[in-house]
């Protein structure tokens, strides 16, 4: 893994326009090379890689994709299939979009622990690599449990209309403001991890 990240490395320092790349990439829904180039490439993103995205080459490329995939993710909560086949390619796209956010925020946070375990580490049994890695992602706060998780079934919400129906997910802008005044709420009743490896 460390010879293909190191070769993975060396082909990034020599893309012109990375964050473009990885957006495009992201956008595809091809999660496994967005997680290679993010991990490889993380140090070249952090300082602000070459990029046209946003209009800015001097914002941390973290920031930057992470905010592009929230608004993908906040367009593709609205927008609806117009059949059942393309409501399963909406709700897999939705799937993959929120695995990219997912990811961009691990890498951005242990990357570089993860990165030094690699490169220390290149021939390792999967067991120990496992147990490493969750170890390093428990520091940052991400704890993987080792299960495959279900994302397609995940319901974060429960949320109810004024007649006590259940529904699924916002229905209009008058309940996008209302959450987002009780993630603010919720967010200050949040215990905040201070301490730790790599932690701002």
């Amino acid at each position: 893994m460390k010879i293909f990240l190191d070769t993975t490395r060396l082909l990034a320092a020599k893309t012109n326009n990375l964050l473009q790349e990885l957006w495009n990439y992201i956008e595809d829904g091809k999660i496994m090379q967005s997680a290679i180039l993010l991990l490889a490439a993380q140090e070249q993103i952090r300082g602000g890689s070459s990029s046209k995205m946003n209009g800015s080459s001097k914002k941390n490329g973290f920031d930057i994709l992470s905010k592009c995939v929230m608004r993908l993710s906040i367009a593709l909560k609205w927008e609806k299939g117009s059949h059942g086949m393309a409501q399963e390619l909406l709700e897999e796209r939705k799937t993959l979009t929120d695995c990219a956010w997912l990811l961009v925020d691990v890498i951005s946070h242990a990357g570089e622990d993860l990165s030094a375990y690699i490169q220390a580490h290149s021939a390792v049994p999967h067991a120990e690599v496992f147990q490493h890695v969750s170890s390093v992602l428990e520091d940052y706060g991400f704890c993987p449990t080792g299960d495959l998780m279900d994302t397609i079934n995940l319901q974060p919400y429960n949320c109810r209309k004024s007649n006590g129906e259940s529904c699924k997910g916002l229905t209009d802008a008058n309940m996008a403001v209302m959450e987002s005044a009780n993630l603010d709420a919720a967010d200050d009743k949040v215990k905040i991890i201070t301490s730790g490896p790599g932690l701002i």
